[in-house]
């Protein structure tokens, strides 16, 4: 949607370039970010998994260069699903939700997400 009446454009965020180092382990997969407040100064990255992990996302205005870590707010979840003309029932991935705030309009933010 549109920025809020007399707000500068939404933040900018950009995944780290490729080629670049992940966070160790279990590498994550589906990333998506969406708004995560009603001003626009915060998001939610949020992403899947194969194993148990601790949730992470590292930013900053530098690819490389992370000032700021955000984890641990909420356990990821797995989704499970059973359908009568399915034999087996369907258990998603793990899904985090990792909400970072304190961004700044007009500003270019790089991430990375995963776990420790």
């Amino acid at each position: 949607g549109a920025p809020a009446a007399g707000r500068a454009a939404a933040v900018g965020l950009r995944p780290v370039q490729p080629g670049a180092r992940a966070l160790p382990l279990d590498r994550p997969t589906q990333v998506h970010l969406s708004q995560g407040d009603r001003d626009g100064s915060a998001i939610t990255v949020s992403w899947m998994t194969t194993n148990v992990s601790r949730s992470l996302v590292k930013v900053g205005r530098r690819p490389g260069r992370y000032d700021r870590t955000y984890g641990g707010e909420a356990p990821a979840q797995r989704y499970h699903y059973a359908y009568a003309y399915q034999p087996r029932a369907y258990a998603s991935g793990l899904v985090h939700h990792q909400r970072v705030s304190g961004l700044e309009y007009d500003t270019v933010y790089y991430y990375v997400c995963g776990s420790e």
